[in-house]
């Protein structure tokens, strides 16, 4: 089944339903499983990814995930913002940007963070370093590229 939807949205919607993740993705991974999902695209960058999210009307919730130690997203909803502060389109569900009055300034500081990453094709957090994905990430994506 094809849908309409951009690939991020699939792939986190997917992820979420199937119980791949407690509180979201990284950046680094959705971007790196665009890639994966559609061999042909172009690899988006962050500031591309963050006008996308905007563009679709979606809410995206991100927090600092204990977990890894990294900022993870995913989808939001109207329930969540009227909980937890936003700025446009992003949720805080932790407070994780308050010192960021922009969403320019939060992808700046998510450039910093993560474009070197990005670059070599480290996508996937595993234990505690970034690298390329492994066996299971890749057969989960590979689930998303059936139903996108």
């Amino acid at each position: 089944m094809r849908q309409n939807k951009p690939y991020w949205h699939s792939l986190l919607k997917h992820f979420e339903t199937e119980d791949y993740f407690t509180n979201g993705l990284t950046l680094p991974f959705v971007i790196g499983a665009g890639r994966n999902i559609n061999e042909q695209a172009a690899l988006l960058t962050i500031d591309e990814l963050f006008k996308d999210f905007e563009k679709s009307g979606e809410y995206i919730n991100v927090l600092k995930c204990d977990n890894i130690g990294e900022y993870v997203f995913r989808i939001g909803d109207k329930e969540d913002a009227k909980i937890y502060p936003t700025k446009g389109f992003l949720i805080m569900i932790d407070n994780c940007f308050e010192n960021y009055p922009t969403i320019a300034e939060i992808v700046l500081h998510l450039n910093d963070l993560y474009n070197d990453f990005i670059k070599v094709g480290n996508y996937s957090k595993i234990q505690g370093e970034w690298d390329k994905f492994d066996e299971q990430d890749i057969a989960r994506i590979d689930e998303v590229k059936e139903i996108h």
